[in-house]
């Protein structure tokens, strides 16, 4: 599998061709946000740059019973960052019972050199691997001469005076900061989406809205409020519109949260299409208003504030 030019291999499924004087890193990478890009950077100076990840994220095996863990980057995402890094090639490894119960040697000796190939190891001051994450920094220093490695520990990075991390841009979104996400992202938080049926409310308002059901149910749907966004339908050019997640309170009846988003200017018949959404900036929360005339006013508030945020976004070349 090819994603750009970047080389893609599942674990286990396909071969992979050993490149034994390859740069490599391994972690979840869940955001490929800021705070990888430190680590990854320090990959690209090696010859072929080789990122090891897991599908699924390996708490989604681990964790079974507790609350289910929101990631920011299904698998197709996290390689499209990957591939705009400059990446080579990245190994997936399907993450399973069997896997976790694999002691740290055996990881270290089976995957990464005997099939990958390993020159340089990079990895974070925190990072381990194996069985009961045995596989420390003091382990991984302790293998250099006996696998013939360089190992490179990088520190944590900071942006603004705070360590990036997966954790930290979730909370951001959870909360309603995007601005704080994005800024620890690097990038866009961006999401795919099926179109789905809805109720045909927002037509009525004049504001024809797509009802969106995220692609991935483990992604993370940003806080309930308005937000500017840009939305894209399979390669054609990014569209500016506005976007809603809520409970439609205004109609006095109880719903689920649902998320909708209104393209400007453009009449499409997207039912049942796959849509790509680009969270630019949160707007304001939710609120429930007095009259539907109230709602329309806001609506046309919300929608000049979208359209002057995004003009400045127009002629990007974001893929």
């Amino acid at each position: 599998m090819i994603v750009t030019d970047m080389e893609v291999y599942r674990y286990g499924q396909e071969t992979i061709p050993r490149i034994a004087d390859a740069t490599v890193t391994i972690g979840i990478f869940d955001g490929v946000h800021l705070g990888h890009h430190h680590l990854l950077n320090e990959v690209l100076k090696g010859p072929h740059p080789t990122v090891v990840t897991f599908d699924p994220h390996p708490r989604h095996v681990l964790t079974k019973g507790l609350q289910r863990l929101k990631i920011l980057t299904p698998v197709e995402e996290k390689l499209r960052k990957l591939a705009e890094l400059g990446i080579e090639r990245t190994i997936i490894i399907p993450f399973n019972r069997d896997v976790a119960d694999l002691n740290a040697e055996s990881f270290l000796r089976d995957i990464l050199v005997n099939s990958v190939g390993m020159a340089t190891l990079v990895v974070g001051f925190n990072h381990s691997f194996g069985r009961n994450r045995e596989g420390n920094i003091d382990f991984m220093r302790a293998h250099e001469k006996v696998y013939g490695y360089k190992l490179i520990v990088m520190e944590a990075h900071e942006q603004d005076a705070l360590a990036v991390s997966s954790t930290r841009i979730r909370s951001s979104l959870e909360t309603g900061k995007l601005d704080d996400a994005t800024r620890f992202l690097g990038d866009n938080y961006r999401t795919k989406a099926k179109v789905v049926s809805g109720e045909g409310r927002g037509r009525d308002l004049g504001y024809p809205t797509a009802n969106l059901e995220f692609f991935d149910c483990d992604q993370l749907q940003p806080a309930e409020g308005v937000y500017a966004v840009r939305v894209r339908l399979d390669n054609q050019s990014w569209l500016n519109g506005v976007a809603s997640i809520g409970r439609k309170e205004t109609f006095g009846d109880y719903y689920d949260v649902t998320v909708e988003v209104h393209i400007f200017d453009q009449k499409l018949d997207l039912y049942d299409q796959v849509v790509w959404v680009e969270w630019i900036e949160f707007l304001r929360e939710q609120k429930a208003f007095g009259s539907v005339e109230d709602l329309i006013d806001q609506m046309d508030e919300d929608s000049r504030r979208a359209r002057m945020i995004l003009k400045n976004l127009e002629g990007s070349t974001k893929t």
